[in-house]
Protein backbone atom coordinates (compact mmCIF):
# COMPACT_ATOMS: atom_id res chain seq x y z
CA UNK A 1 0.00 0.00 0.00
CA UNK A 2 1.39 3.41 -0.95
CA UNK A 3 1.93 5.55 2.13
CA UNK A 4 -0.20 8.41 0.75
CA UNK A 5 -3.11 6.02 0.25
CA UNK A 6 -2.79 4.84 3.85
CA UNK A 7 -2.61 8.36 5.22
CA UNK A 8 -5.70 9.47 3.31
CA UNK A 9 -7.64 6.49 4.61
CA UNK A 10 -6.38 7.02 8.14
CA UNK A 11 -7.58 10.62 8.02
CA UNK A 12 -11.18 9.42 7.66
CA UNK A 13 -11.28 9.54 3.84
CA UNK A 14 -12.83 6.07 3.93
CA UNK A 15 -13.72 3.92 0.96
CA UNK A 16 -16.61 1.53 1.64
CA UNK A 17 -15.52 -1.78 0.19
CA UNK A 18 -16.07 -5.49 0.62
CA UNK A 19 -13.49 -8.25 0.89
CA UNK A 20 -13.63 -8.77 -2.86
CA UNK A 21 -13.18 -5.13 -3.85
CA UNK A 22 -9.71 -3.88 -4.63
CA UNK A 23 -7.97 -0.52 -4.61
CA UNK A 24 -5.15 0.10 -7.05
CA UNK A 25 -2.10 1.90 -5.64
CA UNK A 26 0.54 2.51 -8.30
CA UNK A 27 0.97 -0.77 -10.14
CA UNK A 28 -0.10 -2.97 -7.23
CA UNK A 29 -3.58 -4.32 -6.53
CA UNK A 30 -4.32 -4.24 -2.82
CA UNK A 31 -7.08 -5.82 -0.78
CA UNK A 32 -8.16 -3.21 1.77
CA UNK A 33 -9.54 -3.95 5.26
CA UNK A 34 -13.28 -4.32 5.68
CA UNK A 35 -14.96 -1.27 7.21
CA UNK A 36 -17.05 -2.50 10.14
CA UNK A 37 -19.53 -0.64 12.31
CA UNK A 38 -19.44 -0.75 16.10
CA UNK A 39 -22.31 -3.23 16.13
CA UNK A 40 -20.52 -5.49 13.63
CA UNK A 41 -17.34 -5.45 15.72
CA UNK A 42 -19.25 -6.39 18.85
CA UNK A 43 -21.11 -9.10 16.98
CA UNK A 44 -18.06 -10.86 15.58
CA UNK A 45 -16.20 -10.61 18.92
CA UNK A 46 -19.19 -12.06 20.82
CA UNK A 47 -19.33 -15.01 18.43
CA UNK A 48 -15.62 -15.56 17.92
CA UNK A 49 -15.43 -18.68 20.11
CA UNK A 50 -17.84 -20.41 17.73
CA UNK A 51 -15.76 -19.59 14.67
CA UNK A 52 -13.57 -22.44 13.30
CA UNK A 53 -10.91 -19.82 12.52
CA UNK A 54 -10.69 -18.88 16.20
CA UNK A 55 -10.27 -22.54 17.12
CA UNK A 56 -7.52 -22.93 14.51
CA UNK A 57 -5.62 -19.97 15.92
CA UNK A 58 -6.14 -21.22 19.48
CA UNK A 59 -4.45 -24.50 18.55
CA UNK A 60 -1.35 -22.82 17.12
CA UNK A 61 1.80 -22.34 19.23
CA UNK A 62 2.05 -18.62 20.03
CA UNK A 63 4.03 -15.95 21.84
CA UNK A 64 3.35 -12.67 23.64
CA UNK A 65 6.21 -10.16 23.75
CA UNK A 66 4.33 -7.22 25.23
CA UNK A 67 2.28 -8.06 28.31
CA UNK A 68 2.17 -5.96 31.49
CA UNK A 69 2.01 -7.86 34.75
CA UNK A 70 -0.12 -5.26 36.53
CA UNK A 71 -2.51 -5.03 33.59
CA UNK A 72 -3.09 -8.77 33.28
CA UNK A 73 -4.35 -10.00 36.65
CA UNK A 74 -7.43 -12.14 36.98
CA UNK A 75 -10.40 -10.13 38.24
CA UNK A 76 -11.08 -12.89 40.78
CA UNK A 77 -7.52 -12.51 42.09
CA UNK A 78 -7.93 -8.75 42.48
CA UNK A 79 -11.09 -9.30 44.52
CA UNK A 80 -9.39 -11.94 46.67
CA UNK A 81 -6.41 -9.67 47.34
CA UNK A 82 -8.72 -6.76 48.17
CA UNK A 83 -10.54 -8.88 50.75
CA UNK A 84 -7.25 -9.97 52.30
CA UNK A 85 -5.53 -6.61 52.26
CA UNK A 86 -8.52 -4.34 52.93
CA UNK A 87 -7.35 -1.27 50.94
CA UNK A 88 -9.23 2.01 51.11
CA UNK A 89 -12.07 1.30 48.68
CA UNK A 90 -15.24 -0.80 48.82
CA UNK A 91 -15.32 -4.48 47.98
CA UNK A 92 -17.72 -4.30 45.05
CA UNK A 93 -16.75 -6.51 42.11
CA UNK A 94 -18.95 -4.69 39.61
CA UNK A 95 -17.40 -1.34 40.51
CA UNK A 96 -13.87 -2.72 40.48
CA UNK A 97 -14.56 -4.39 37.14
CA UNK A 98 -15.76 -1.10 35.69
CA UNK A 99 -12.51 0.58 36.73
CA UNK A 100 -9.98 -2.06 35.65
CA UNK A 101 -11.56 -3.39 32.44
CA UNK A 102 -11.44 -0.74 29.73
CA UNK A 103 -12.59 -2.60 26.62
CA UNK A 104 -15.52 -0.20 26.24
CA UNK A 105 -13.01 2.61 25.56
CA UNK A 106 -12.51 1.34 22.01
CA UNK A 107 -15.94 2.73 21.10
CA UNK A 108 -15.55 6.08 22.85
CA UNK A 109 -14.89 9.27 20.90
CA UNK A 110 -12.92 10.83 23.75
CA UNK A 111 -10.13 8.52 24.88
CA UNK A 112 -6.53 8.78 25.98
CA UNK A 113 -3.65 6.76 27.32
CA UNK A 114 -3.92 8.67 30.61
CA UNK A 115 -7.53 7.54 31.10
CA UNK A 116 -6.59 3.95 30.24
CA UNK A 117 -3.76 3.96 32.77
CA UNK A 118 -6.11 4.81 35.65
CA UNK A 119 -6.95 1.11 35.87
CA UNK A 120 -3.48 0.54 37.24
CA UNK A 121 -4.23 2.54 40.38
CA UNK A 122 -6.30 -0.46 41.48
CA UNK A 123 -4.11 -3.25 40.20
CA UNK A 124 -0.87 -1.81 41.59
CA UNK A 125 -2.44 -1.24 44.99
CA UNK A 126 -2.93 -4.96 45.58
CA UNK A 127 0.57 -5.90 44.39
CA UNK A 128 2.61 -4.55 47.28
CA UNK A 129 3.92 -7.76 48.86
CA UNK A 130 6.00 -10.72 47.75
CA UNK A 131 3.25 -13.34 47.86
CA UNK A 132 0.86 -11.31 45.70
CA UNK A 133 3.51 -10.61 43.07
CA UNK A 134 4.59 -14.24 42.91
CA UNK A 135 0.96 -15.35 42.67
CA UNK A 136 -0.05 -13.06 39.80
CA UNK A 137 3.11 -13.86 37.82
CA UNK A 138 2.35 -17.57 38.14
CA UNK A 139 -1.32 -17.13 37.22
CA UNK A 140 -0.48 -14.99 34.20
CA UNK A 141 1.79 -17.71 32.84
CA UNK A 142 -0.88 -20.30 33.55
CA UNK A 143 -3.54 -18.30 31.69
CA UNK A 144 -1.23 -17.80 28.72
CA UNK A 145 -0.29 -21.48 28.56
CA UNK A 146 -3.99 -22.43 28.37
CA UNK A 147 -4.20 -20.73 24.97
CA UNK A 148 -0.97 -22.40 23.82
CA UNK A 149 1.35 -19.44 24.35
CA UNK A 150 4.76 -21.13 24.40
CA UNK A 151 6.91 -18.06 24.98
CA UNK A 152 5.96 -15.01 27.00
CA UNK A 153 7.76 -11.84 28.02
CA UNK A 154 6.21 -10.18 31.06
CA UNK A 155 7.05 -6.57 31.81
CA UNK A 156 6.53 -4.39 34.85
CA UNK A 157 7.99 -1.41 36.75
CA UNK A 158 9.38 -2.56 40.14
CA UNK A 159 9.22 0.95 41.65
CA UNK A 160 5.42 0.82 41.52
CA UNK A 161 5.41 -2.00 44.08
CA UNK A 162 7.46 -0.36 46.83
CA UNK A 163 4.64 1.32 48.76
CA UNK A 164 5.00 -1.03 51.72
CA UNK A 165 8.76 -0.93 51.93
CA UNK A 166 9.87 -3.72 49.61
CA UNK A 167 13.22 -3.22 47.90
CA UNK A 168 13.54 -3.40 44.13
CA UNK A 169 15.34 -6.73 44.54
CA UNK A 170 12.51 -8.17 46.66
CA UNK A 171 9.91 -7.06 44.12
CA UNK A 172 11.67 -8.47 41.04
CA UNK A 173 12.72 -11.68 42.77
CA UNK A 174 9.09 -12.35 43.75
CA UNK A 175 7.92 -12.02 40.14
CA UNK A 176 10.75 -14.25 38.93
CA UNK A 177 9.79 -16.93 41.45
CA UNK A 178 6.25 -17.01 40.07
CA UNK A 179 7.53 -17.29 36.51
CA UNK A 180 10.03 -20.02 37.33
CA UNK A 181 7.37 -21.99 39.19
CA UNK A 182 5.06 -21.71 36.18
CA UNK A 183 7.76 -22.94 33.80
CA UNK A 184 8.08 -26.12 35.85
CA UNK A 185 4.32 -26.67 35.78
CA UNK A 186 3.25 -25.55 32.29
CA UNK A 187 4.55 -25.80 28.74
CA UNK A 188 5.86 -22.26 28.59
CA UNK A 189 9.19 -20.40 28.47
CA UNK A 190 9.25 -16.93 30.02
CA UNK A 191 11.29 -13.77 30.14
CA UNK A 192 11.03 -10.61 32.27
CA UNK A 193 11.36 -7.05 30.97
CA UNK A 194 11.93 -4.39 33.63
CA UNK A 195 10.43 -0.95 32.97
CA UNK A 196 11.60 2.51 33.84
CA UNK A 197 8.87 5.15 33.97
CA UNK A 198 8.70 8.25 31.76
CA UNK A 199 6.76 10.27 34.31
CA UNK A 200 6.80 10.68 38.06
CA UNK A 201 4.50 8.17 39.74
CA UNK A 202 3.69 8.55 43.45
CA UNK A 203 4.96 5.36 45.11
CA UNK A 204 7.02 4.32 48.08
CA UNK A 205 10.49 4.68 46.63
CA UNK A 206 9.64 7.89 44.74
CA UNK A 207 8.01 9.59 47.72
CA UNK A 208 10.95 8.72 49.94
CA UNK A 209 13.33 10.12 47.35
CA UNK A 210 11.57 13.49 47.25
CA UNK A 211 11.53 13.64 51.04
CA UNK A 212 15.29 13.18 51.01
CA UNK A 213 15.75 15.70 48.18
CA UNK A 214 13.16 18.41 48.96
CA UNK A 215 14.37 20.81 46.25
CA UNK A 216 14.17 18.30 43.40
CA UNK A 217 11.35 18.40 40.87
CA UNK A 218 9.18 15.48 39.82
CA UNK A 219 11.00 15.37 36.49
CA UNK A 220 14.39 15.21 38.19
CA UNK A 221 13.09 12.42 40.42
CA UNK A 222 11.79 10.43 37.45
CA UNK A 223 15.17 10.68 35.69
CA UNK A 224 17.00 9.51 38.81
CA UNK A 225 14.57 6.64 39.36
CA UNK A 226 14.94 5.54 35.73
CA UNK A 227 18.69 5.28 36.28
CA UNK A 228 18.15 3.33 39.50
CA UNK A 229 15.84 0.97 37.63
CA UNK A 230 18.41 0.60 34.84
CA UNK A 231 21.14 -0.30 37.33
CA UNK A 232 18.78 -2.73 39.03
CA UNK A 233 18.00 -4.36 35.67
CA UNK A 234 21.64 -4.93 34.80
CA UNK A 235 22.37 -6.47 38.20
CA UNK A 236 19.30 -8.73 38.06
CA UNK A 237 20.20 -9.84 34.52
CA UNK A 238 23.58 -11.01 35.82
CA UNK A 239 21.85 -13.07 38.52
CA UNK A 240 18.89 -14.50 36.63
CA UNK A 241 18.71 -15.36 32.93
CA UNK A 242 14.94 -14.71 32.89
CA UNK A 243 15.63 -10.95 32.87
CA UNK A 244 15.66 -10.35 29.11
CA UNK A 245 15.15 -6.63 28.63
CA UNK A 246 14.71 -3.04 29.74
CA UNK A 247 11.82 -0.78 28.73
CA UNK A 248 10.53 2.77 29.08
CA UNK A 249 6.82 2.96 29.87
CA UNK A 250 4.25 5.44 31.16
CA UNK A 251 2.93 8.78 29.93
CA UNK A 252 4.54 9.40 26.56
CA UNK A 253 3.19 12.89 25.86
CA UNK A 254 5.46 15.54 27.37
CA UNK A 255 8.08 13.00 28.43
CA UNK A 256 10.51 12.62 25.49
CA UNK A 257 12.63 9.50 25.28
CA UNK A 258 15.95 11.35 25.07
CA UNK A 259 15.42 12.58 28.66
CA UNK A 260 16.37 9.07 29.81
CA UNK A 261 19.32 8.43 27.49
CA UNK A 262 21.82 8.02 30.35
CA UNK A 263 19.78 5.19 31.86
CA UNK A 264 19.64 3.43 28.51
CA UNK A 265 23.33 4.00 27.90
CA UNK A 266 23.98 2.17 31.17
CA UNK A 267 21.71 -0.73 30.18
CA UNK A 268 23.25 -1.01 26.71
CA UNK A 269 26.69 -1.25 28.26
CA UNK A 270 25.33 -3.97 30.54
CA UNK A 271 24.33 -6.00 27.43
CA UNK A 272 20.64 -6.01 28.28
CA UNK A 273 18.32 -5.82 25.22
CA UNK A 274 16.10 -2.74 24.90
CA UNK A 275 12.50 -2.19 23.88
CA UNK A 276 10.66 1.12 24.26
CA UNK A 277 7.02 2.22 24.34
CA UNK A 278 6.91 4.80 21.55
CA UNK A 279 4.60 6.21 18.92
CA UNK A 280 1.46 5.31 20.85
CA UNK A 281 0.37 8.66 22.29
CA UNK A 282 2.87 10.80 20.35
CA UNK A 283 3.88 10.88 16.68
CA UNK A 284 6.77 9.24 14.84
CA UNK A 285 9.24 11.65 16.45
CA UNK A 286 8.93 9.64 19.67
CA UNK A 287 9.96 6.49 17.82
CA UNK A 288 12.84 8.32 16.14
CA UNK A 289 14.14 9.53 19.51
CA UNK A 290 13.93 5.99 20.89
CA UNK A 291 16.10 4.73 18.02
CA UNK A 292 18.58 7.62 17.95
CA UNK A 293 19.02 8.26 21.69
CA UNK A 294 18.06 5.00 23.40
CA UNK A 295 19.36 2.61 20.73
CA UNK A 296 16.35 0.34 21.07
CA UNK A 297 16.16 -2.91 19.12
CA UNK A 298 12.38 -3.26 19.39
CA UNK A 299 9.45 -0.85 19.65
CA UNK A 300 6.32 -1.27 21.73
CA UNK A 301 3.25 -0.14 19.77
CA UNK A 302 4.85 2.15 17.15
CA UNK A 303 1.39 3.09 15.90
CA UNK A 304 2.57 6.35 14.30
CA UNK A 305 5.65 4.99 12.52
CA UNK A 306 3.95 5.28 9.11
CA UNK A 307 4.02 9.10 9.42
CA UNK A 308 7.80 9.15 8.83
CA UNK A 309 8.58 7.36 5.57
CA UNK A 310 12.37 7.50 6.01
CA UNK A 311 12.13 6.03 9.50
CA UNK A 312 9.76 3.36 8.20
CA UNK A 313 12.35 2.40 5.59
CA UNK A 314 14.98 2.20 8.32
CA UNK A 315 12.77 -0.21 10.27
CA UNK A 316 12.28 -2.30 7.14
CA UNK A 317 15.98 -2.51 6.37
CA UNK A 318 17.10 -3.10 9.95
CA UNK A 319 14.30 -5.61 10.64
CA UNK A 320 13.39 -3.79 13.87
CA UNK A 321 10.43 -5.65 15.41
CA UNK A 322 7.17 -3.95 16.34
CA UNK A 323 5.06 -5.14 19.29
CA UNK A 324 1.55 -4.51 17.94
CA UNK A 325 -1.40 -4.34 20.37
CA UNK A 326 -4.58 -3.84 18.31
CA UNK A 327 -7.24 -3.69 21.04
CA UNK A 328 -5.14 -1.56 23.36
CA UNK A 329 -4.33 0.92 20.59
CA UNK A 330 -8.00 1.24 19.70
CA UNK A 331 -8.66 2.09 23.36
CA UNK A 332 -5.90 4.68 23.77
CA UNK A 333 -5.14 6.29 20.39
CA UNK A 334 -7.49 9.08 19.40
CA UNK A 335 -6.53 8.72 15.72
CA UNK A 336 -7.72 5.10 15.67
CA UNK A 337 -11.50 4.96 15.82
CA UNK A 338 -11.92 1.53 14.21
CA UNK A 339 -9.73 -1.56 14.00
CA UNK A 340 -9.23 -1.06 10.27
CA UNK A 341 -7.69 2.37 10.96
CA UNK A 342 -4.69 0.65 12.49
CA UNK A 343 -1.56 0.67 10.29
CA UNK A 344 -0.76 -2.94 11.21
CA UNK A 345 -1.55 -4.35 7.75
CA UNK A 346 0.49 -1.60 6.15
CA UNK A 347 3.48 -2.58 8.30
CA UNK A 348 2.98 -6.25 7.55
CA UNK A 349 2.85 -5.68 3.81
CA UNK A 350 6.05 -3.65 4.01
CA UNK A 351 7.73 -6.66 5.61
CA UNK A 352 8.31 -5.07 9.00
CA UNK A 353 8.64 -7.73 11.68
CA UNK A 354 5.24 -7.29 13.35
CA UNK A 355 4.40 -9.35 16.45
CA UNK A 356 0.83 -9.37 17.73
CA UNK A 357 0.66 -8.88 21.53
CA UNK A 358 -1.92 -8.32 24.27
CA UNK A 359 -0.48 -5.35 26.20
CA UNK A 360 -2.89 -5.87 29.13
CA UNK A 361 -4.98 -9.01 29.20
CA UNK A 362 -7.33 -7.75 31.91
CA UNK A 363 -7.55 -4.03 31.13
CA UNK A 364 -8.09 -4.65 27.40
CA UNK A 365 -10.10 -7.84 28.04
CA UNK A 366 -8.08 -9.81 25.54
CA UNK A 367 -5.82 -12.78 24.80
CA UNK A 368 -3.20 -13.50 22.14
CA UNK A 369 -5.70 -15.73 20.34
CA UNK A 370 -8.28 -12.94 20.33
CA UNK A 371 -5.79 -10.39 19.00
CA UNK A 372 -4.70 -12.69 16.17
CA UNK A 373 -8.34 -13.47 15.39
CA UNK A 374 -9.13 -9.74 15.17
CA UNK A 375 -6.17 -9.26 12.83
CA UNK A 376 -7.33 -12.13 10.63
CA UNK A 377 -10.94 -10.97 10.42
CA UNK A 378 -10.36 -7.24 10.03
CA UNK A 379 -7.41 -7.39 7.65
CA UNK A 380 -8.47 -10.48 5.66
CA UNK A 381 -5.45 -12.58 6.63
CA UNK A 382 -5.23 -16.29 5.85
CA UNK A 383 -3.50 -18.85 8.06
CA UNK A 384 -0.16 -18.40 6.30
CA UNK A 385 -0.16 -14.75 7.36
CA UNK A 386 -1.10 -15.68 10.93
CA UNK A 387 1.73 -18.19 11.10
CA UNK A 388 4.15 -15.63 9.70
CA UNK A 389 3.13 -13.11 12.39
CA UNK A 390 3.62 -15.75 15.09
CA UNK A 391 7.12 -16.50 13.80
CA UNK A 392 7.86 -12.77 13.73
CA UNK A 393 7.43 -12.87 17.50
CA UNK A 394 9.69 -15.86 18.04
CA UNK A 395 12.36 -14.41 15.74
CA UNK A 396 12.15 -11.01 17.42
CA UNK A 397 12.74 -12.60 20.81
CA UNK A 398 15.61 -14.80 19.68
CA UNK A 399 17.45 -12.30 17.51
CA UNK A 400 17.31 -9.63 20.22
CA UNK A 401 18.79 -11.92 22.84
CA UNK A 402 22.40 -11.33 23.84
CA UNK A 403 22.84 -14.54 25.77
CA UNK A 404 25.71 -16.79 24.69
CA UNK A 405 24.73 -20.31 23.71
CA UNK A 406 26.11 -21.67 26.96
CA UNK A 407 23.26 -19.98 28.81
CA UNK A 408 20.14 -22.06 29.46
CA UNK A 409 17.91 -19.11 28.56
CA UNK A 410 19.28 -18.77 25.05
CA UNK A 411 19.32 -22.51 24.45
CA UNK A 412 15.73 -22.91 25.63
CA UNK A 413 14.50 -20.10 23.42
CA UNK A 414 16.46 -21.28 20.38
CA UNK A 415 15.18 -24.85 20.74
CA UNK A 416 11.64 -23.62 21.23
CA UNK A 417 11.83 -21.34 18.20
CA UNK A 418 13.16 -24.19 16.02
CA UNK A 419 10.43 -26.53 17.25
CA UNK A 420 7.68 -24.01 16.48
CA UNK A 421 9.21 -23.33 13.06
CA UNK A 422 8.69 -26.99 12.19
CA UNK A 423 5.16 -27.05 13.61
CA UNK A 424 4.16 -24.06 11.51
CA UNK A 425 6.09 -25.17 8.41
CA UNK A 426 7.63 -21.71 8.46
CA UNK A 427 9.99 -21.93 5.44
CA UNK A 428 7.09 -22.65 3.09
CA UNK A 429 4.83 -20.08 4.79
CA UNK A 430 7.50 -17.38 4.52
CA UNK A 431 8.09 -18.12 0.84
CA UNK A 432 4.37 -17.95 0.00
CA UNK A 433 3.74 -14.67 1.80
CA UNK A 434 6.97 -13.08 0.58
CA UNK A 435 6.15 -13.97 -3.02
CA UNK A 436 2.67 -12.50 -2.57
CA UNK A 437 4.00 -9.17 -1.33
CA UNK A 438 6.75 -9.10 -3.96
CA UNK A 439 4.14 -9.37 -6.70
CA UNK A 440 2.09 -6.59 -5.14
CA UNK A 441 4.99 -4.17 -5.11
CA UNK A 442 6.78 -5.08 -8.31
CA UNK A 443 7.05 -2.22 -10.77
Amino acid sequence: MDIEIYQRRNNSDYIEISQKNKVRGGSAELIMPVIMSESKIKEFLNKMHEDPLYKQILALPKNDLHCHLDGSLRLSTIMDLIRKQEPAYPIDESKISGIVIKDDMMFQKEKSLVEYLRAFDITSSVLQDCDSLERVAYELCEDASKENVRYMEIRFAPILHTNKGMSLEDVTTSVLKGMEKAEKTFDIVTGLIICGMRHYVPCGIADNLLKSLPYSTHKEASIYLAMQTAQHTVEMAKQNHHVVGFDLAGGEDGNPAKTYKKAFYYVTNGYVPITVHAGEAVGAESIEESVNYLHCKRIGHGTNLYKNKLLLTYFMNERIPMEICLSSNLQTCSDITRFEDHPFKYYLEHRIRTAICTDNRLVSNTTVTKELYIAAKVFNLDMDHIKLIIMHGFNAALYNSYYPESQNAYNSLRKLRNKVEKELNYPDVKTKVTDEYSKKYQK
